[in-house]
């Protein structure tokens, strides 16, 4: 235009707000045919109106059909308007009129519009050195262009435009061929961008799936950390826990589905954001363990109760008013395992089950068979050698043994008194049951009338009985067969 016009044009990124008053449409059309456009025609030629008071309607006496008043004086299109420009000058060029358009690529600065055009032509020409140069000029104003990924860009914006081009060809029968926005066919800059992001973010997931494939960390921090995936959160102390969740996850997935799997974008982040929030949980458990240790050692049951009660310690439900309990159990395990203190593994245990015995000592209290009994069968506390048969025995026996415990100012039957209890249980029953085998051999060693065969049965250990004689084997007999006897008759 300023060789056709021989005048100079304002610079290039303000040259479109210029182009809307038509005075250089207008000279431009006096120049190449002056004959149709006078120069008497053109209102405000010199501009000057415009400079002092901006665009008037009567502007738009300037503007004929190509391009359209709206285009132009409401800056509405102003990508057709420059669309228009280049294809009046090759066809001028070719008419002889006016000169060969200069590639200015590099040598001005183009508008976005300009720049956005540029990148249009250069992926209808398929040659990604000439695309990288038009997606690197700093008017296109595109952002995360990187070189290795041209081929990429190429593909990605040629099968985009591809899209564009067919989506809009059902759409060209019903609008006027003056009347089609330019961008129903071209990509915009934000397509663009969206082009470029999308190769970019495939580009670094594929770069996290090879680090975790390779079990990497140190690759697999650099891939999170790409500015492309935009990832919140990434922190290089929980790396391994990265890796070893998306390891994981890899894994569980080709399980169900038989093949290699890929992560996405949204499945990485999820992943972060849940190792973080993992690792922090880790981190505050073992500070949590740590002051629990301290309390303990320090002697302070209610300071104890308190410190595994915290949430953070992830410990299961503590009573506060089991607090010597734990107290009292938990120094003891903790004398046991040395300087280190007691681990988290070992207090969750721990806790379990002096909780659990807490919860016995206050059913004991209901002296309530039928729940202590319940008590013992549900609950975590893990007794040993428990019969089915002697559970109605266990629950007595331990409502006398608390009440005997309570009277002596103990505060709580621990797990072992409960133990020792169950055990004793058993031998008394175990004992029972051999006199009564031992009884039963001497009813039928008096039927047999043999005194031998009796004193044999009297003396079984079994049988628990205390002075026995052989010497008086005949009385004892005789005795005890009439003693039956009577018993056989009164019954």
């Amino acid at each position: 235009m300023e060789a056709c016009l021989e005048e100079d044009l304002p610079p290039t990124t303000e040259l479109e707000e210029g182009l809307r008053n038509g005075v250089y449409f207008g000279k431009l059309a006096n120049f190449f045919a002056p004959k149709m456009v006078s120069e008497k025609r053109i209102y405000d030629r010199d501009q000057a109106r415009y400079k002092s008071n901006g665009l008037h309607f009567r502007h738009t006496d300037n503007t004929i059909f190509y391009p359209e008043t709206t285009d132009v004086y409401d800056r509405k299109n102003m990508p057709k308007v420059v669309y228009c420009i280049h294809a009046l000058s090759l066809y001028l060029y070719k008419l002889g009129i006016a000169p060969q358009i200069q590639d200015l690529l590099g040598k001005v600065a183009f508008t976005v519009h300009a720049a956005v055009i540029a990148i249009n032509e250069a992926v209808d020409r398929g040659q990604t050195s000439v695309l990288m140069g038009a997606l690197n000029n700093p008017n296109a104003m595109l952002r995360n262009n990187q070189e290795v990924l041209a081929q990429d860009y190429q593909d990605t914006l040629s099968q985009t435009k591809g899209r564009k081009r067919d989506q809009s060809s059902g759409r060209r029968s019903s609008i006027a061929t003056e009347e089609r926005d330019v961008y129903e066919e071209l990509l915009t800059h934000q397509e663009i961008q969206g082009c470029i992001d999308l190769v970019n973010i495939q580009a670094a997931v594929r770069q996290v799936n090879q680090a975790v494939s390779a079990q990497d960390e140190a690759a697999l921090l650099a891939a999170l950390r790409l500015e492309a995936l935009g990832l919140l959160g990434v922190q290089e102390s929980n790396c391994r826990w990265y890796l070893e969740h998306f390891t994981t996850c890899c894994q569980h997935q080709s399980k169900d589905g038989g093949r290699t799997v890929m992560l996405d974008k949204e499945e990485i982040q999820r992943a972060v954001s849940s190792c973080n929030d993992f690792a922090e949980a880790e981190k505050r458990k073992l500070e949590a363990v740590s002051a629990i240790n301290t309390a303990i050692r320090l002697g302070d049951a209610a300071e104890t109760a308190e410190e595994l009660m915290n949430p953070e310690a992830q410990l299961p439900l503590v009573y506060q008013s089991a607090a010597n309990l734990y107290q009292a159990e938990l120094f003891s395990l903790q004398l046991q395992g040395g300087r280190s203190g007691l681990s988290h593994e070992e207090l969750s245990v721990a806790v379990e089950m002096l909780s659990a015995v807490a919860v016995l000592n206050e059913v004991l209290d209901t002296k309530d068979p039928q729940a202590v009994i319940e008590q013992l069968v549900d609950s975590p506390l893990g007794f040993t050698n428990m019969d089915q048969d002697n559970l109605n025995r266990y629950a007595d026996t331990l409502i006398e043994l608390r009440g005997e415990a309570l009277a002596k100012g103990q505060e709580f039957l621990t797990w072992n008194d409960v133990q020792r209890s169950i055990d004793g249980v058993n031998v008394q029953v175990h004992e029972e049951h051999e006199r009564i085998m031992a009884l039963a051999e001497i009813n039928e060693a008096l039927n047999s009338g043999e005194y031998q065969q009796t004193l044999a049965a009297l003396l079984l250990p079994t049988a628990k009985l205390t002075g026995v004689n052989p010497a008086t084997a005949k009385h004892y007999h005789d005795v005890l067969q009439y003693t039956k006897q009577r018993l056989c008759q009164v019954a």
